[in-house]
């Protein structure tokens, strides 16, 4: 786990506010890693999604949603 705190003297950990860190800091700083991760991975399938989808459909998604317009349906 990437921590921003620092052993010191007796192994105990410090916080990155100088005092120690108890066990509902460790808990925060868990979920927080574990949500952040869980949004990349749903960024991730989002931009997967939107890239399979311009392939199947021949269109250009992207342009779509930075511009707003698309071209009407050929149907």
């Amino acid at each position: 786990m990437h921590d921003r705190a620092f052993a010191s003297k007796g192994g105990r950990e410090w916080g990155h506010r100088g005092r120690l860190k108890d066990e509902r800091e460790d808990w925060l700083e868990d979920a927080h890693e574990v949500l952040a991760n869980m949004a990349l991975a749903l960024v991730a399938l989002h931009i997967g999604g939107v890239l399979a989808v311009s392939v199947q459909t021949r269109e250009n998604l992207v342009m779509s949603m930075i511009t707003g317009r698309k071209k009407p349906s050929s149907s």
